[in-house]
């Protein structure tokens, strides 16, 4: 795995408190975490500048988590990027549409801190 610092995260979260709290975690843990609080703004940031990992909310104004993830997916320039999706929405359905849309990785809240930095460390190796 490349230095941590230079791992940077992109987060799409609109929930303030559950936001800040990955930030917290992952910052913590070296990494250097943007956060932005929808899909559009994740897509935007994603076109703009480059990321190790992104971790997604299912349910987010503007575009979805989904959203973002087929529009990651369906990219030649972003398709390589690993996705983690951590929501709220733990029903099979959601979890096999992530499977589907090409997910890395599918985390419920509420989750775990070291389960979350141990998922992180796994995608990114």
């Amino acid at each position: 795995m490349k230095n941590k610092n230079d791992i940077t995260i992109l987060l799409a979260e609109d929930d303030d408190h559950i936001s800040r709290l990955v930030e917290y975690i992952l910052m913590t843990k070296g990494f250097v975490v943007v956060a932005v609080k929808n899909g559009q703004d994740a897509i935007d940031m994603i076109s703009s500048r480059s990321f190790s990992l992104v971790i997604l909310d299912i349910m987010m104004p503007v575009k979805d988590g989904f959203s973002v993830l087929r529009f990651i997916r369906e990219s030649d320039k972003y398709n390589h990027l690993p996705v983690l999706m951590l929501t709220a929405k733990g029903q099979q359905k959601d979890m096999a549409s992530a499977a589907r849309f090409g997910a890395t990785k599918y985390l419920t809240k509420p989750f775990d801190p070291d389960e979350l930095v141990d998922t992180v460390n796994d995608i990114l190796g």
